[in-house]
């Protein structure tokens, strides 16, 4: 058969031959170069592909068809290398590229091409979102949602199937969570995002905690020698208005780079909810509306220092401040069940604020032990959390039509919460001949501290005051052993942690301890047997532990007949994933998972008889088994130059089982879950850009709820002007105001409904300005801790 290269030769071959071109990158004395630009040219020098060498030097230029190249690559301060390349019948393996150091400036060069929106590795999927329209003047909330399967609902992000998981910064967790975590990520320019990585399965590296793994948000790096950065700013409106407005800004000389990011916020929003439950004898059925006023302070600085040939040294000082106030008004009706006639009403008004202050001071370096790619990294990290809290209510009780009224006193509440998590990290990476070996330690100190302090409601709740003392120190060792070859790759890790726990209620006085140790495998094997196929195999497990307030035994109420409790003897539970995935062609991936999760932790909603009214409380107990399998497939269409699609289908089944007396003994379902996201270039020049987005889930299964279909429909357009240094973007959310779900359950005989509305659809101005003077130049990374997270729980 007759098939045309990429130079226009004729040659006769198969026409899906597909093939590789790999090899490492050294200087003239040996030493091994990240980041050097890696370019593939055809005869008429247009760019064909492109990609960086890795940490140890290495780069693999995939999928590349049959044909004559030259290969281009180039490194700041080096000459560049240049190579006839021809991929006849095989893939090339280029071996050792040495640059050699140069005396002069090289000018700046821009490369200019265009990463495929979802790249599939041996242990995560990245999505490449930096072009994407929804992140001109987003940020990094905005990035989640673009994501094929993951969902954002006020902070609670999770992914289709597979349950929540733990967000990621640069490798870094982010200690929020709920309506603060999403705070936070409000802050972050979503110019100034690369990628994302879904890592459902992390390998031995990574804390084992999470039971469906990361979400690592990836930033840009800065390879300009020089001063550059951007300024955004946004506006917008959903039920009330918010904004942001944030700067970035570098500096780059030959040893120090330096990263200055702040960024101001606010947000008003209101959130509504109705819950209904269906007793033998009354119907209660009680309905929310909050506003919420917060607003936030960012400040990241970020220094990188080349202490020595070998050694680089970086500090980062990360600031969030978010004072938060609100009103809240429930109103909770009792009806009669046989005459539908209202009994009684209770009426609580409340008025609530709270103030998170969180520094972040981590301190890391990088040696290189050798010229073969060893080198040993160092981390040490604190992190300190201050939220003085407050909440004052008072409720109004309605009798026989509204000639009975009484109104109980006034609640004043106060919370103080402290929180300090000290790590130190060590890791050793040890490329060999036949696979790299790494290995490494961690260890972690935590002090969590609540005072809390309720008022007195007459005859009915007593005045309380809540000091709980929270401990828990962990050591964890692991290891990791990976190759990657033209056909096989495989990974595989251990990972072992021994915790140690201490929860002390004073006002209580209840002690409980633990200790427990724990090893949690991981493995990732690959098989490419041509250029267009790749099998692939996973397995993982992983811990989910509860956070701090959790296990804080006190009842906090939030009106005369609502509370949380927390529990004491709450234990973390552990989740088994498997996974097996094709890949054809980079555009068609098929996957099959089955996660299986033991004495899994949840909350409950209990009600129970307060004279004519009902006390309603939510606590924390171990009483879920679960095992999901499903199949996914994501198809990615990109054959006309306008139009790239990317479409997903989830189909899964989810049983549920239960050993808690008041909820079914049973549940199970089968769903499925479809998305499709278009983005259509308006012009030649791809400056004006019209995205539009969908996505449907079916009704599914959550704990012991059943939760009814909900779907999203979101539309973007953007434009670059002022020679591409100015973009800007208008965006619709949640057009249908559509994709908040409703809850259905049955507890301790009764049913349950339950809605809430996070104020989802808004529209957005966006606008980010660029600037920069300087030079190519690379930048590095950093790492990372897991157990801020859970001081939100």
């Amino acid at each position: 058969m007759a098939a045309i290269n990429e130079d226009g030769a004729s040659q006769t071959l198969k026409s899906d031959s597909l093939y590789s071109i790999y090899g490492t990158v050294k200087d003239d004395n040996g030493n091994i170069i990240r980041n050097a630009t890696v370019i593939l040219e055809n005869s008429q020098g247009r760019i064909v592909k492109s990609t960086f060498s890795n940490e140890i030097g290495s780069f693999n230029i995939e999928n590349v068809t049959v044909g004559k190249f030259n290969l281009k690559v180039s490194y700041l301060g080096h000459s560049d290398y240049f190579k006839e390349i021809s991929t006849i019948n095989r893939s090339i393996d280029v071996g050792q590229i040495t640059l050699s150091k140069t005396s002069f400036k090289i000018d700046e060069v821009t490369v200019t091409g265009k990463k495929p929106f979802i790249e599939r590795k041996i242990d995560r999927t990245v999505v490449n979102v930096s072009s994407h329209v929804q992140q001109i003047g987003g940020n990094a909330n905005d990035a989640l949602k673009i994501a094929p399967g993951v969902r954002s609902i006020n902070g609670n992000i999770s992914i289709a199937g597979k349950g929540t998981v733990l967000i990621m910064i640069n490798e870094k967790l982010i200690q929020l969570s709920g309506s603060e975590l999403s705070e936070f990520l409000n802050t972050i320019q979503g110019d100034n995002i690369e990628s994302l990585e879904v890592i459902t399965n992390p390998p031995a590296k990574y804390e084992a905690s999470g039971n469906t793994g990361y979400i690592n948000i990836v930033l840009k790096k800065n390879r300009l020698e020089g001063y550059n950065g951007s300024i955004s700013g946004s506006l917008g409106y959903a039920t009330r208005e918010f904004g942001n407005l944030s700067g970035n800004f570098n500096y780059n000389s030959k040893k120090l780079k330096m990263n200055f990011s702040p960024s101001f916020g606010f947000n008003k929003f209101t959130t509504t909810s109705e819950q209904i439950i269906y007793f033998p004898e009354t119907t209660w059925n009680q309905a929310v509306e909050t506003k919420n006023n917060n607003k936030s302070i960012g400040l990241n600085y970020t220094l990188n220092y080349e202490l020595t040939s070998n050694t680089t040294v970086d500090l980062l000082y990360n600031y969030f401040r978010s004072p938060s106030s609100g009103r809240s008004y429930n109103d909770s009706k009792f009806f009669n069940s046989s005459s539908s006639g209202l009994d009684s009403l209770l009426q609580t008004n409340s008025l609530f604020g709270s103030t998170t202050n969180n520094h972040i001071i981590d301190l890391s370096s990088v040696t290189k032990l050798d010229t073969n790619g060893k080198q040993l990294l160092l981390d040490f990290n604190f992190f300190s959390r201050t939220q003085p809290s407050h909440r004052n209510f008072q409720t109004t009780s309605v009798l026989d039509n509204d000639e009975n009224v009484h109104v109980y006193d006034n609640v004043n509440s106060t919370n103080q919460q402290r929180i300090k998590v000290y790590t130190a990290a060590a890791d050793l990476i040890f490329p060999l001949k036949l696979f790299n070996l790494s290995f490494g330690t961690k260890l972690s100190f935590i002090k969590s501290f609540n005072d809390a302090k309720y008022g007195a409601i007459k005859g009915v709740i007593d005045a309380q005051n809540s000091i709980f003392d929270y401990r828990e120190n962990t050591q964890a060792l692991y290891s990791n052993l990976n190759h990657t070859g033209q056909h096989w790759s495989y990974q595989i890790g251990l990972r072992g942690e021994y915790t140690q726990s201490k929860g002390n209620s004073l006002s209580l006085d209840q002690l409980n301890e633990y200790k427990i140790f724990q090893l949690f495998p991981t493995g990732f094997l690959n098989y490419k047997p041509n250029e267009q196929h790749t099998l692939s195999m996973t397995y993982g497990r992983r811990i989910s532990r509860p956070g701090y307030s959790w296990v804080n035994p006190f009842r906090l109420y939030s009106a005369i007949n609502s509370y949380q409790e927390g529990n004491p003897l709450l234990k973390p539970y552990y989740t088994n994933n498997f996974e097996l995935s094709h890949i054809y062609k980079d555009i068609l991936t098929t996957s099959v998972y089955i996660t299986k999760t033991d004495n899994k932790f949840d909350q409950i909603s209990i009600q129970e008889k307060m004279g004519n009214n009902i006390l309603q409380g939510t606590v924390n107990r171990n009483f879920l088994n679960q095992t999901s399998f499903g199949l996914t497939q994501s198809y990615i269409f990109g054959k006309l130059s306008w139009l790239e699609s990317i479409n997903e289908a989830y189909v899964y089944h989810t049983r549920i089982t239960s050993t808690d007396p008041v909820t079914p003994s049973k549940l199970q379902g089968t769903t499925g879950l479809l998305s499709t996201d278009n983005t259509i270039s308006l012009n030649k020049k791809k400056t004006w850009k019209l995205n539009l987005g969908f996505w449907y889930q079916f009704p599914e299964i959550s704990g012991v709820d059943r939760v009814k279909s909900y779907y999203s429909f979101d539309a973007g357009i953007a434009s670059k002007i002022f020679k591409e240094k100015v973009s800007i973007a208008l965006n619709f959310n949640d057009i249908f105001k559509s994709s908040n779900p409703s809850w259905n359950s049955f507890i301790n005989g009764t049913s349950q409904y339950y809605y809430q509305y996070y104020d989802t659809r808004r529209i957005k101005l966006s606008m980010v300005y660029k600037f920069s003077k300087g030079k190519d130049k690379d930048n590095s990374k950093s790492k990372g801790n897991d157990e801020w997270n859970r001081a939100n729980y």
